[in-house]
């Protein structure tokens, strides 16, 4: 048990410094509260818990919007501090009108700091039941190819995609719409994975978006390139039969212009003898182009190739 005189010993040990310390703790707070007041918004972010298989239909917001009035000293670290989120608890909600209300005493604020409004105040959603569904993707083009050059056969893989979302929304769509492919530059076969337009609101796609493919033929020839070397690749000690080493390349340029010679030299013919067992091979021609020219033919088609 501590004697009243140790008691009082204790509370004047260091007295000077304990005065001291607690008259600049005093000016400290005199000139916090006393600084420059100030008007600043905090976001605080929002998490809506709903029900199993209901999903809400209208504006949700993200974050609430604080607008906050006090000291610029204590502002400047609220608004550095981390937030946990606003959690809407609607567990019990049934299908139909909810309102949610959010309160100035929604946020933690130190002495002196004000609210003066929250945005929004109060939120009106719509709650419906989750629905999954496969419709079929429809693909539209526009334009028309190049001159020489034709298009067909569009196919789409998979032919339906699964989407997910309220009742409403979902019920009242007969087709998922891609973007619309331009077949203006189309020169050679198509095969990407398509974007989608956008959804109606709430609704998502499930999965990946399905691929697009479509097969490009070159009808006719505007160009003929004689005497283009056959190259071989594949097999350093295979070689082109000498009768066989030129052929003949067809193509369709593409632009308004004839090609440069430096563009018709770029033209590269080849075989590719991977693989190829000991003995003489037919093997096909192979042609890299340039850009602004597509493939029509290439006379002969396949050459002979010995493989020692």
């Amino acid at each position: 048990m501590i004697r009243p005189q140790g008691l009082v010993d204790r509370i004047f040990e260091n007295f000077s410094l304990k005065v001291f310390s607690g008259l600049i703790a005093l000016v400290l707070w005199m000139v916090v509260l006393g600084s420059r007041r100030i008007e600043a918004e905090k976001l605080v972010p929002v998490e809506l818990n709903l029900p199993d298989g209901l999903v809400a239909v209208g504006s949700v917001p993200g974050f609430v919007n604080f607008r906050l009035e006090g000291p610029k000293a204590f502002l400047k670290g609220l608004l550095k501090r981390a937030e946990e989120p606003i959690v809407v608890n609607l567990h019990s909600a049934k299908p139909g009108p909810v309102e949610i209300r959010f309160f100035k005493g929604q946020i933690e604020l130190p002495t002196d700091v004000n609210v003066l409004s929250v945005s929004p105040s109060l939120v009106r959603l719509h709650l419906e039941h989750l629905q999954t569904r496969d419709l079929p993707v429809r693909v539209r083009t526009s334009g028309s190819t190049p001159t020489g050059i034709k298009a067909t056969q569009l196919r789409v893989s998979p032919q339906t995609v699964r989407v997910r979302g309220p009742r409403s929304a979902i019920l009242a769509m007969e087709e998922v719409h891609a973007q619309t492919i331009s077949l203006d530059a189309l020169t050679s076969p198509l095969l990407e994975r398509v974007t989608l337009e956008p959804l109606p609101e709430g609704v998502h796609l499930v999965g990946e978006a399905p691929e697009v493919s479509m097969r490009v033929d070159v009808v006719s020839a505007n160009l003929k390139i004689p005497k283009v070397s056959v190259a071989v690749r594949g097999r350093a000690d295979a070689a082109v039969f000498a009768s066989d080493r030129m052929v003949s390349v067809f193509v369709r340029t593409l632009g308004l212009n004839p090609p440069k010679v430096s563009e018709i030299a770029e033209v590269r013919a080849f075989v590719d003898a991977t693989g190829l067992s000991a003995g003489s091979h037919a093997v096909p021609v192979k042609v890299e182009l340039p850009s602004g020219m597509a493939l029509f033919k290439v006379i002969p088609e396949r050459v002979r190739v010995q493989v020692p």
